[in-house]
């Protein structure tokens, strides 16, 4: 049975992205289950994060993209303080999500041999060449040869992983050439505590929204490709029954420069928002003041990989009907918490969205507590938590 455990990783939890969001809410469900029994060895934040406050830690020098050396000073740095850590502590197991060329991480374990599980496995070792463009492109074709030799090695020795899609789990298995009872699917969740439903003229009054009605929003990154153009496409058809419409997009990317301009050119303006990146604690009040949130993928990333969006756990916890692609949210038509939709059939978009947005006051209290009650019993990181310590548990027991 784990009483004590070590968690690592190299990514910063402070910043407003996917992966940043997940190890941030998955530190939250460790402490809050093992308190002191949890320790974390972490990337100092850049950006605040109160709730680690009362964590018990162990901050690791940052790695600043714009110089190199920080990368080698934080993978010593973390070699150094881990090996502190387990020398003058008895830890059950240690868990860890892998980032890019972690080689502190490869010698850390490679000397202590303690068992250690994955969270978050990805199962594409070169998948991170595809947002690289330019220099950082050339880079990162130098580095993957190695990186495709120790994704595996992490990987096979492991007692334990679990990703977030079939996707990732077939391509571990292909790819990383990992034992299927090593690996289990574990969908991504989200922090009911912090994502649920307020009220919601409250929430517009605080995100500056309060002249739109309704709203369809979207919360995330890479807006442009993920819902952003979509919503521009059926803006005029909706105007004509809702006047007062507004379509709100959270996030931020090259992308969205293009996006913006689209809006304007077609004559739309009035009724787009585009805050930009905000803080991960505030994300919160901008989907309670949707009345409908957007959750799109390509269709490429979804035939590949699958989808387990985490958007969509933060609509649903927050009491929103949630608009979304196929791959892995068949769960949403299933329990009746919002409509899948071809991404290239804007008529269907347009009839899906009036639908949810012509539900009347009673029929919206009750999709709202239906999505709460799911949200509690499937979708929360305490849930998650559960099912990862059952299935390390159980590898542990295998192993001894």
């Amino acid at each position: 049975m784990i009483k004590k455990i070590l968690y690592i990783t190299s990514i910063d939890i402070s910043m407003p992205k996917g992966p940043s969001v997940n190890e941030r809410e998955f530190m939250w469900s460790l402490n809050d289950r093992f308190h002191e029994n949890a320790h974390f060895l972490i990337p100092e934040p850049e950006r605040s994060v109160p709730e680690i406050d009362g964590y018990h830690k162990t901050f690791l020098v940052k790695i600043n993209n714009k110089q190199p050396l920080t990368f080698l000073h934080h993978q010593i740095d973390l070699y150094r303080k881990g090996s502190c850590l387990l020398q003058n502590n008895a830890y059950d197991l240690i868990v860890t999500r892998i980032e890019l060329l972690s080689i502190g991480l490869f010698f850390l374990l490679r000397k202590f041999r303690i068992p250690y599980a994955i969270k978050h496995l990805s199962g594409y070792p070169r998948n991170y060449l595809k947002a690289q463009k330019g220099i950082k492109l050339i880079a990162g074709r130098i580095i993957a040869p190695l990186e495709e030799k120790l994704m595996p090695w992490f990987a096979q020795k492991a007692i334990a992983a679990d990703a977030c899609t079939e996707g990732h789990i077939n391509g571990a298995l292909s790819n990383l050439n990992l034992d299927r009872n090593k690996i289990i699917l574990i969908d991504n969740a989200t922090n009911i505590d912090r994502f649920s439903p307020r009220d919601k003229h409250d929430a517009r009054n605080k995100c500056g929204l309060s002249h739109f009605n309704p709203i369809v929003g979207f919360v995330g990154g890479r807006p442009w490709e993920r819902g952003g153009m979509e919503m521009l496409s059926v803006a005029p058809h909706l105007i004509r029954k809702y006047p007062r419409i507004g379509f709100v997009i959270v996030g931020g990317g090259q992308g969205m420069n293009g996006l913006m301009r689209e809006v304007e050119m077609n004559g739309l303006k009035a009724y787009f928002s585009f805050p930009g990146v905000v803080s991960y604690d505030d994300v919160t009040e901008y989907i309670n003041s949707f009345d409908i949130g957007i959750a799109f993928d390509k269709p490429a990333h979804i035939g590949t990989i699958g989808n387990s969006n985490q958007k969509i756990r933060q609509y649903i916890a927050c009491g929103k009907p949630v608009l979304t692609t196929p791959g892995g949210s068949e769960f949403v038509v299933e329990k009746g918490l919002g409509s899948i939709i071809d991404i290239g059939d804007i008529e269907q978009i347009t009839r899906e969205l009036i639908h949810w947005l012509s539900l009347n006051d009673l029929e919206k209290q009750a999709h709202e507590q239906i999505a709460i009650d799911y949200a509690r019993n499937y979708l929360s990181v305490a849930k998650a938590l559960e099912k990862r310590l059952e299935f390390w548990n159980r590898k542990l027991d295998i192993k001894n």
